[in-house]
């Protein structure tokens, strides 16, 4: 018997659940520099509740992020890191560009927290959503020391041209790696 596995080549889409669709839009689009694409299930069987409302926009070069808004509560975390996390890699001009904008949006952050060696990442600053889900800030990371190769992991990675640089993108197991060349 042989062991066959899905040809999964891309994520296409992923939807975070939100209580409040304009406030959890605002956040990525405000802070985290999304562009709204589109909203959907605007019709009958969405106004039913029948199917949720999403919205999408892109973040880090790709088009299927999503925000549903749903009928039931979303409980807060209980631990850390619980729910959604998310884990953006910065440019290598660090995160003082990051701390300015969050500074200009009245932004709460806790950071940035310097890890010694060896780890692959030399700094990191957190922030939390409307649901009080993680979001982090990341620098320092290289592919090299972000890389183990003892760990299967699902890449999608994408460029751009833009503003006269090149821009690539990595996605990688649960994190956003944003990567400015």
């Amino acid at each position: 018997m042989s062991k066959s596995t899905p040809s999964v080549v891309r994520i296409d889409h992923g939807v975070i659940p939100t209580n409040d669709l304009g406030k959890s839009l605002s956040f990525f689009t405000d802070v985290l520099g999304a562009r709204f694409n589109a909203l959907v299930n605007v019709n009958l069987r969405g106004l039913n509740r029948e199917v949720p409302e999403i919205a999408f926009f892109t973040l880090a070069n790709h088009r299927g992020f999503g925000l549903s808004l749903e009928d039931q509560l979303i409980p807060p975390p209980i631990r850390p890191l619980e729910g959604p996390v998310w884990g953006f890699e910065v440019d290598d001009r660090g995160l003082a560009g990051v701390i300015a904008v969050l500074d200009q949006r009245k932004v709460v952050y806790e950071g940035p927290v310097e890890y010694a060696k060896p780890s692959p990442i030399a700094a990191s600053l957190f922030i939390r959503d409307i649901h009080a889900f993680n979001t982090s800030f990341r620098s320092g990371v290289t592919d090299k020391r972000a890389r183990n190769p003892d760990r299967e992991t699902w890449d999608f990675v994408a460029s751009t041209m833009s503003d006269s640089k090149s821009r690539i993108y990595r996605l990688l197991s649960v994190g956003i790696w944003i990567r400015w060349v």
